[in-house]
Order: C-alpha cells, then sequence, then structure tokens
C-alpha cells in the first residue's frame, strides 16, 4: 500500500526535475541489465525518486527505510535473477504513468511491479531451501 500510494501521489505532483531523476534510473536499469548490483542501485534510486516526487518527505523516509531493511536480501536474490530487462520494463510502465499524471495507471504499474516482485521472491526462497544448507 506504502508505494503503490506513493506512486499515485507522484503521478499527481511530480515536477519536471523528479520525473528527470526517474528517467535517469529507468535509463540506468536498461544500461546494468548485465550487472545485477549496479541494476539494483538504480531500482533503489528509482523507488526513492518515486517517494520525493509524491512531495511528502514521512513517505520518502519510510521508503527509504524499507528499501534498507530489504536491501540486503534483495543483494542476493538479484543474483540470480532469470530477466532484469522484465523489471526495467516494470519501472519503465510505472515512469511513464507518473509522466503521464495518470495516478490510477500509476497505481496499478506499481501494484502489478510489487505483485511479480513478491512472486519471484518467493520461488527464489522456495529455490534456496531446496538446495539445503551449503
Amino acid at each position: 500500500m506504502l508505494e503503490v500510494g506513493t506512486s499515485s501521489l507522484a503521478a499527481e505532483r511530480a515536477s519536471g526535475d523528479d520525473l528527470a531523476a526517474m528517467s535517469e534510473e529507468v535509463t540506468g536499469m536498461f544500461a546494468s541489465i548485465g550487472e545485477p548490483l549496479t541494476f539494483l542501485w538504480h531500482d533503489v534510486r528509482f523507488h526513492r525518486a518515486i517517494a520525493a516526487a509524491s512531495g511528502n518527505p514521512v513517505l520518502g523516509v519510510l521508503i527509504d527505510m524499507l528499501g534498507s531493511l530489504f536491501y540486503e536480501r534483495r543483494r542476493e536474490t538479484i543474483q540470480t535473477a532469470t530477466d532484469l530487462r522484465e523489471t526495467a520494463d516494470a519501472h519503465r510502465r510505472i515512469y511513464q504513468a507518473i509522466r503521464s499524471h495518470n495516478h490510477e495507471a500509476a497505481r496499478a504499474a506499481m501494484d502489478e511491479h510489487l505483485r511479480d516482485a513478491q512472486t519471484a521472491q518467493t520461488l527464489e526462497s522456495a529455490r534456496q531451501r531446496s538446495l539445503g544448507p551449503r
């Protein structure tokens, strides 16, 4: 709910500078598809840019805190991600909805992205458990 609502606010409030920051991170994701850790860095910065564009500093702090909490796990799982292009495309769809100031499309795109990420995380956790202790 937090990131979905934040993306909706960003669609309503994003300035030209906010949009430029998001665009830069999406471009960075596509440029780093073969470099998972760099890709992750752009991913985190993209979500922070959305929070900044929401115009609500409390949401920015919360998104930053959540990002920090999940960063280590994401750092591990991104190494085995099978299709970072698909993830970059999801971020591009979020950006395009925000750029169009379409808050419903932004909500829907973010919701879809987060659901897909959760599914991938669940599958990766199950795969890790099936491998057993190392």
